[in-house]
């Protein structure tokens, strides 16, 4: 068969695979999505709680209340996601395939109140970027969805910590040497299981997942630091907090300063999407 030819044949299949004829049978669902879920995320709380117990203790004599501790529980994350769904297949044996983009944040505050009035505030919080991809197979005429889950995971962790004066006026000033905003990233390549329930548009699904493999940064660069403090370093955010008042030179390079390693952990959650467009 001549060159021509062939061209002509595959030219011929390509516009019948893209006749919408065609493309229906070979997809039983192919929409677009939008929709929330809240994960119940979990962190290892002992590097901030190092800094918790020990500024309670060297503060013991002139606070009122001392910060709390952390249980790790405390970033749990409210989720808005939007993506692409297929199902294909044959007879009872059906794929089915999805692809999203979900955003979340969480966040905890924690306070210390002093004997003068004065108060700290610790707000902790978390931001999440994922990228979600899945794949299994579906049960019950297609209802029931069943699917390995990939993500990728930019992670950022925030500190405010700011002075609240008996007055009402919070200041992230220099009066106190931690006041101010501290910033670090995470990106983690994390696995874990999708089960999703279809009813008419609307899907309801459970989510589990764990981080396996950290892509970024660097380890020297997974600390929280004010970026804009005009203090002399560290600026880094304390996990040691004897060792960042008594001893601040190299403080750093032992990694006693606070670890955005710290805030990876499993986490499970539960949601709905709805399917948007016309049914098929």
């Amino acid at each position: 068969m001549s060159t021509p030819k062939r061209i002509k044949r595959t030219l011929l299949l390509a516009m019948l695979f893209l006749t919408p004829g065609i493309h229906a049978q070979i997809f039983a669902l192919k929409k677009t999505y939008t929709g929330s879920h809240y994960a119940f995320s979990h962190f290892d709380p002992t590097g901030i709680n190092q800094f918790v117990v020990q500024f309670n203790e060297m503060w013991s004599d002139a606070i009122q209340t001392g910060f709390h501790q952390y249980d790790g529980s405390e970033l749990g994350q409210t989720f808005t996601t939007s993506g692409l769904r297929f199902i294909w297949g044959q007879n009872s044996m059906k794929w089915t395939a999805s692809s999203d983009y979900a955003f979340g944040a969480g966040k905890d505050k924690n306070e210390v109140v002093f004997n003068n009035g004065m108060t700290q505030l610790m707000t902790l919080k978390s931001t999440c970027n994922q990228i979600n991809n899945t794949f299994g197979i579906t049960l019950n005429e297609e209802k029931l969805w069943l699917e390995a889950l990939y993500c990728t995971n930019l992670g950022k962790v925030l500190i405010e910590y700011s002075t609240l004066q008996p007055n009402g006026v919070e200041s992230f000033g220099t009066e106190y040497k931690l006041n101010g905003l501290y910033t670090g990233t995470l990106k983690t390549m994390q696995f874990g299981v999708q089960t999703s329930y279809k009813y008419k548009k609307y899907v309801f699904y459970a989510r589990a997942m764990i981080p396996t493999v950290v892509l970024g940064p660097d380890k020297s660069a997974r600390g929280l630091v004010d970026a804009q403090s005009s203090q002399a370093d560290p600026r880094d955010f304390p996990s040691n907090y004897n060792t960042y008042v008594n001893d601040p030179q190299g403080h750093v390079s032992r990694l006693e300063n606070l670890q955005t390693t710290n805030f990876k952990g499993y986490s499970y959650g539960f949601g709905m999407f709805y399917l948007i467009g016309k049914d098929k």
